[in-house]
């Protein structure tokens, strides 16, 4: 019955994240969409409406590369270098300042005496 239970909690639990993550990634999506369809075959209208000046293919092929770079580097931060400071500096937070000694240990030594 439990694990039943716990196996319903974390498919709730995974449906509300979902639902509540849907309309960000939406937006994510259409900003991409719109994005590139600005950069790479905006129509002449579009052009003259947004005032889009003009960009060769050369350098529009640099700013998307450049843009997949910094979502490169940003992605190999988040999966390798940022936990590794993050528990660089948790270690040394917890050096900085004394713990207060644990209460089942301050308990047995009250019982001893």
């Amino acid at each position: 019955m439990t694990t039943v239970r716990a196996d319903y909690d974390a498919r709730l639990s995974i449906a509300l994240l979902i639902s509540n993550t849907v309309p960000y990634v939406v937006t994510l999506v259409v900003a991409l969409l719109v994005s590139l369809y600005l950069l790479l075959d905006a129509s002449t209208w579009v052009q003259r409406l947004m005032q889009l000046t003009y960009l060769s293919p050369q350098f529009k092929v640099f700013l998307l590369l450049l843009a997949l770079g910094g979502f490169a580097c940003s992605w190999l931060a988040e999966k390798y270098l940022l936990p590794v400071l993050a528990k660089f500096i948790g270690r040394a937070k917890d050096r900085s300042r004394p713990r207060p000694p644990k209460l089942y240990k301050q308990l047995q030594l009250e019982m001893r005496i």
